[in-house]
């Protein structure tokens, strides 16, 4: 040391701990962490994986014991118990090196110590901190997997229950539904058959109701009830006599009842209204069976009828003009006096049914089966017609023929019948002036009435 030189200079600072080092003798050989093989993680995660897999495998009859031993916090508190279990050793050898290396730090001189980390490696630092990462990536996942695993399962059950309770709400409210629309549809069925006209609308509204609600349950079952009361009810309307004169010999049936006109209008507006009501009646090949009705006088303007059974149905004064008849099955029907102005009678089968005195204005008989039908007095301009439609048998009385016939079906009229004259005299008659093209095929399984 130079005396000359200041004590608190930085060069007295530098020389003084220079002589400090150098009267301090580093040790021959620094003591070091014996160094273990590295295994790859990927086959500690899938040893660990399966001891976890056996592990649980051994504790599930254990959880079932008590509802503690079940519980969220006790599986959590086995399960990190095990896994510091397991993870006991790495970290004991993790923390024993970590001792050692601090232990080195504390007792090495500064001089010695300085030089030391000069001359280390860097392959020696590489392997050293990839031990310690390795080791921490292990003891993570050996505390982490089993929560890991334990919460998976948890929320895997809690999904369960859930869904089981959601199956069974859905079921019981399912169930409680039904009752609902058997106890409405009794009613409804109740009031149809009450005393009072009151009640008997009010049950037509509320099963025209019960229908639109809920259609893939209720349509087809209402619109059946709906025709059942129809028929039946229709059938307990008498003649007026009162009302009979030359000018109307044949005794009418009065004002139509409000009821069977609300059903009627009930049974078309539900198939106009209700979405898929079309495809519904398909799924079940249903018709409106409506055979044997009388609706003599019922206003049916605008109805939809298509694909209807009518077949004996009083329809005489009807008004059916621009109605859907299309399809619909009218063998032997009574549809004298009807208006048919500008209906739909597209494929529909008129065998041995009653036109007389009808108006057809303008009506469509594509495809239509006219079959010894009675045209006597209909009026029939500008009527829509095809190839499809088949004419066979027509007449008329010679006193009232059909005025305006096209063309197509004047040709094809079997002639005159005499007033009183019986069918079968009519059918031999008519064999010896005027013999049908393709012979009498019909003649034996229709026998219209007058």
């Amino acid at each position: 040391m130079n005396p000359s030189e200041p004590p608190e200079s930085l060069e007295h600072r530098y020389r003084t701990l220079s002589d400090r080092l150098a009267s301090k003798t580093p040790p021959d050989e620094v003591p070091r962490a014996p160094v273990r093989p590295v295994v790859p993680l990927k086959q500690r995660m899938t040893d660990f994986a399966a001891l976890a897999a056996r592990l649980w495998r051994g504790l599930e009859p254990w959880t079932r014991l008590t509802r503690v031993a079940r519980s969220p916090w006790t599986i959590g508190i086995v399960t990190t118990l095990i896994a510091l279990g397991f993870a006991g050793p790495f970290l004991y050898a993790l923390a024993l090196h970590a001792l050692q290396i601090v232990l080195e730090a504390v007792g090495t001189p500064p001089g010695a110590y300085l030089a030391l980390i000069g001359e280390l490696k860097q392959t020696d630092e590489e392997k050293f901190f990839a031990n310690v990462r390795n080791l921490a990536l292990v003891a993570v996942g050996l505390i982490g997997l089993p929560l890991a695993i334990w919460r998976s399962w948890l929320a895997y059950q809690q999904t369960k229950t859930a869904n089981t309770q959601a199956e069974t709400a859905n079921k019981q409210a399912k169930i409680a539904e039904t009752g609902l629309i058997i106890d409405r549809f009794q009613k409804g069925a109740a009031m149809l058959d009450s005393a009072e006209l009151s009640v008997r609308l009010a049950g037509i509204y509320a099963l025209r109701e019960l229908a639109m609600s809920d259609p893939n349950e209720t349509y087809i079952m209402v619109q059946d009830l709906l025709c059942d009361f129809i028929r039946e009810r229709s059938k307990e309307r008498r003649p007026d006599l009162t009302k009979i004169s030359k000018a109307k010999p044949q005794p009418g049936y009065g004002p139509f009842p409000p009821d069977l006109q609300k059903a009627l209008e009930t049974l078309s507006g539900l198939r106009n209204t209700v979405p898929g009501a079309k495809a519904l009646e398909q799924a079940v090949e249903w018709r409106a069976d409506l055979g044997n009705a009388n609706l003599s006088g019922a206003k049916l303007s605008r109805a939809n009828l298509s694909g209807a059974i009518l077949e004996g149905a009083k329809l005489s004064g009807a008004k059916l003009s621009r109605a859907n008849l299309s399809g619909a099955v009218l063998i032997s029907a009574n549809l004298s006096g009807a208006n048919l102005g500008g209906a739909n009678l597209s494929g529909a089968v008129l065998a041995t049914a009653n036109l007389s005195g009808a108006n057809l204005y303008s009506a469509n008989l594509s495809g239509a089966a006219l079959v010894t039908t009675n045209l006597t007095g209909a009026r029939l301009p500008e009527v829509i017609l095809d190839d499809e439609i088949i004419v066979h048998g027509i007449w008329a009385y010679a006193d009232t023929p059909p005025r305006n016939m096209p063309e197509a079906i004047a040709r094809r009229l079997l002639g005159s019948r005499k007033r009183g004259e019986d069918w079968k005299a009519f059918i031999n008659r008519m064999k010896e002036t005027r013999p049908e093209p393709g012979g009498w095929i019909f003649e034996s399984f229709f026998s219209p009435g007058d």
